[in-house]
């Protein structure tokens, strides 16, 4: 399973990690700082830094046989992924993450002020219902 780091500081920017696994557009590593897509807010982008060069991600999601978090990486951008064993470091896109978290205590807030029910909502960086 990975480690999920921004659960012990959300204002992490940058991480090492190992990679465990990798797929066609996708990476597993062994503890990350990206938030995966759930709960009705967005997956992290960001990039991988390792020694062949810089991959992007484009999204991050949990698996939920394993809650292995995958970084999916951008299949026609022509970067060369990590492989098996490599060390990268993780960059998070901060601008991004920081609006979601904004969004989503605000959406906390304004539930709370709502008489009725919120049965769920939809955060993004500049909408969300």
């Amino acid at each position: 399973m990975t480690e999920l780091y921004f659960y012990e500081d959300c204002y992490l920017t940058e991480l090492t990690a190992q990679v465990i696994e990798t797929g066609e557009n996708w990476v597993k590593l062994n503890r990350t700082l990206c938030y995966p897509l759930g709960g009705g807010q967005p997956g992290d982008t960001g990039r991988l830094i390792h020694s062949r060069g810089i991959t992007d991600i484009v999204n991050t999601t949990k698996q939920i046989e394993s809650a292995d978090v995958l970084h999916h990486t951008d299949p026609g951008a022509d970067q060369v992924q990590p492989t098996e064993g490599d060390t990268v470091t993780v960059q998070i896109n901060w601008q991004r993450r920081y609006q979601h978290m904004r969004m989503h205590t605000a959406m906390h807030l304004l539930g709370s002020l709502i008489k009725f029910p919120v049965t769920g909502g939809q955060v993004g960086a500049v909408k969300s219902r």
